[in-house]
């Protein structure tokens, strides 16, 4: 019996190393880290922001994090640098967002005339931009982020993620199993059949076409229609996870992360699914700007791997 009971633990201790392989953690603190971003293709710069305007920078691909100073705004919930490491934006509490013209030395507050906490950024170059937050709020900038105009939708509920493909066509997602989508850049909004009623957190499209959203109670869907039909897709979690971020590095291959530290991910197109990773945090964001062998998470504790 002891026998069997020592091989057993050394199972469970090699199944559990087994999961880990691969990630190293690089940086823990105090806060939050609700999303990174590393420039398109860039491996050595990126950022990482979170509650409490906490703001991080690397310059060797996350060996080393340094504090940045912004503007105190409440939490900075998302950040986004559409076309290279000098232009940023961040979307903050309190319908705020900065912006950096110097790869994040000096930031320059914006106050896009909403008072609800904005949630989710997403640029489709320096000049043309969109955030969406509480209250079902979305606004829309065609001047880089220093003048807003109002492109809510219909429906007062909370917002958390948006993707845009075109200035003109996109999808904001959030409570209640909400996907909204516009083709006019916002001037009207069409509510998609999501199938769900769970809180959706996170958005990733990688054409007009394909699109995956993923939310609470490890909630994933996929539509290969540009969103008229949504289809659900297992993830192999535990169904008290939440899911909060996906991303695919190629055609192939996509990885999501959410609570209790769970990564998984799927090498033929999202057909399938399997989990990598198992690790101490809750993660918020997962991002691999070049290729599928080199990426990031962030989370609970200022937590990066």
């Amino acid at each position: 019996m002891l026998n069997k009971t020592v091989f057993l633990g050394l199972g469970i201790v090699a199944i559990f190393l087994n999961l880990q392989a691969g990630w190293v953690q690089q940086h823990s603190g105090y806060n939050t880290l609700y999303d990174l971003d590393f420039p398109r293709g860039n491996i050595q710069t990126g950022y990482a922001c979170g509650e409490n305007s906490s703001l991080l920078r690397t310059f060797d691909g996350g060996e080393h994090w340094e504090v940045l100073r912004a503007n105190p705004s409440g939490n900075f919930n998302a950040i986004n640098f559409p076309s290279d490491e000098m232009n940023g934006f961040i979307a903050c509490d309190s319908g705020n967002v900065q912006l950096t013209r110097d790869g994040g030395e000096n930031w320059e507050i914006i106050n896009i005339r909403t008072s609800n906490d904005l949630k989710g950024i997403y640029f489709i170059d320096p000049s043309q931009g969109y955030v969406c937050g509480t209250g079902g709020v979305v606004m829309r900038t065609r001047e880089g982020g220093r003048a807003w105009e109002n492109v809510s939708i219909s429906l007062a509920l909370d917002l958390y993620d948006l993707n845009f493909q075109t200035p003109e066509k996109g999808w904001v997602v959030g409570d209640s199993g909400t996907i909204a989508f516009t083709q006019d850049g916002g001037m009207s909004w069409e509510i998609q059949n999501s199938t769900v009623t769970t809180r959706l957190y996170g958005i990733y499209f990688r054409d007009e076409n394909f699109g995956w959203v993923v939310g609470a109670a490890r909630t994933c869907l996929r539509t290969t229609d540009g969103g008229q039909t949504w289809e659900t897709v297992d993830i192999p979690v535990p169904t008290n996870v939440d899911l909060y971020s996906i991303t695919f590095a190629d055609e192939n291959t996509g990885f999501v992360c959410g609570t209790f530290g769970r990564i998984a991910r799927t090498i033929d197109g999202g057909n399938t699914w399997q989990e990598v990773a198992n690790l101490l945090y809750h993660f918020y964001r997962i991002e691999f700007p070049r290729d599928p062998l080199t990426g990031w998470v962030c989370g609970l504790s200022e937590a990066i791997y």
